[in-house]
C-alpha cells in the first residue's frame, strides 16, 4: 500500500538530484534575501516615540515585510515551491505535499540562509553613521517578547499554533 498524505492524495515523490539541489539553492538564497531587507528594514527604520515604536515605522516594516515575502515567493515558487520559511517547510513534509528530503534539505537551506542574511546585515550596519548607530533597533531588527505578561511558553505555544494551522 502506498504511503499517502492526509488528504489520501499521494505523498509527493522522491526528488531528482538537479530538482534538490536548484530548489535547495533558491532556498537559500530567498532566505538570505529575506533575512537582510526584512530585518534590514527594522533595524533602519526603528523610529521611537515616548519608548514605543512610531506607527509610521510599523507600517514601513510590516510593508517592507510583506513585500519581500510576496517578491520571493513568486521568484522561487516554480523553482522550490516558494516555501521562504522553516515553518511553511515543516507543515508541508508533516502534511505529505513535501518529500522528507526536499524538507530536510529545504530546512537546513533556509537556516544557513538566515545566518548569511544576519551576518551579512551585521557588516552592513556594523559601526555608526556620523554619531548615529546605523542599527537603531539595537538587536538586528529581531523580535522579542515586547509584552512581559508574555512567557516563553506562551511565545512557543503560539507558533506551534500557528505553523500548523494553515494545513489543510
Amino acid at each position: 500500500m502506498p504511503i499517502v498524505a492526509f488528504d489520501a492524495t499521494p505523498r509527493e515523490p522522491m526528488p531528482g538530484r538537479r530538482d534538490l539541489l536548484r530548489g535547495t539553492l533558491s532556498e537559500f538564497v530567498a532566505m538570505t534575501l529575506f533575512v537582510f531587507f526584512g530585518c534590514g528594514a527594522a533595524a533602519s527604520n526603528a523610529h521611537f516615540s515616548d519608548g514605543d515604536w512610531d506607527p509610521a515605522s510599523v507600517t514601513v516594516i510590516a510593508l517592507q515585510f510583506g513585500l519581500a515575502i510576496t517578491v520571493l515567493v513568486y521568484a522561487t515558487a516554480h523553482t522550490s515551491g516558494g516555501h521562504v520559511n522553516a515553518a511553511v517547510t515543516l507543515g508541508l513534509t508533516v502534511s505529505g505535499k513535501c518529500h522528507p528530503i526536499r524538507g530536510a534539505a529545504y530546512f537546513i537551506a533556509q537556516m544557513l540562509g538566515s545566518i548569511a542574511g544576519a551576518a551579512i546585515l551585521k557588516g552592513a550596519t556594523h559601526g555608526d553613521a556620523g554619531g548615529e548607530d546605523l542599527d537603531r533597533s539595537g538587536s538586528l531588527g529581531s523580535n522579542g517578547l515586547q509584552n512581559a505578561s508574555v512567557n516563553l511558553h506562551n511565545a512557543v505555544a503560539f507558533e506551534f499554533v500557528g505553523t500548523f494551522h494553515p494545513i489543510r
